[in-house]
């Protein structure tokens, strides 16, 4: 193998009878040699080429080349994979079903005891209304408790909103 400077020194010389800056038989024998050389190293480099391919699959079952060899394997896995699709779908569904039950009854309770709060408040004022405190009295603890609840719903609502938005809440 040459060493580098020997290298360069090919490199430059190949350069110049390339654009014709040399000439004469000498010139014309580095030319030959170079063809030659290439002609030697032009199957090294054709075979050191390679192809590949690549291939993406996303979903329970594998490919359908896949499950033919899985299939010559074991006689029965198509039929083996399918049931487990099967089974894991309705799991998921499952899953769902359960979840929205979760939320309806969270919201329920939410509902109730806002109720309760609201009720209990409005009682309350009545009360005092009947002790003859007067209307003022009486009202303002009803009316405070309606604002702050409507300002928690209408903060949970914006809160909500800005996170199915993927946006972060503002202070």
């Amino acid at each position: 193998m040459a060493s580098r400077p020997q290298r360069k020194k090919r490199h430059l010389i190949a350069q110049a009878v390339e654009q014709k800056e040399l000439s004469g038989p000498i010139a014309e024998a580095i030319r030959e040699e170079i063809k030659a050389a290439v002609r030697d190293l032009l199957p090294r480099v054709i075979q050191s080429v390679s192809v590949q391919e690549q291939s993406l699959h996303i979903g329970p079952l594998p490919p359908a080349d896949e499950a033919e060899k899985y299939q010559k394997l074991c006689p029965d896995f198509v039929d083996r994979m399918l049931a487990i699709t099967e089974r894991a779908q309705k799991a998921d569904a499952s899953v769902q079903k359960r979840a929205q039950w979760f939320q309806f009854i969270h919201k329920m309770a939410g509902l109730l005891i806002t109720g309760g709060i609201v009720l209990g408040t409005f009682w309350w004022s009545y009360r005092m209304f009947i002790a003859d405190h007067g209307i003022f009295e009486s009202l303002s603890p009803f009316l405070g408790t309606v604002a702050v609840l409507a300002g928690i719903f209408y903060g949970a609502k914006k809160l909500d909103a800005g996170s199915r938005q993927g946006k972060s809440p503002k202070a």
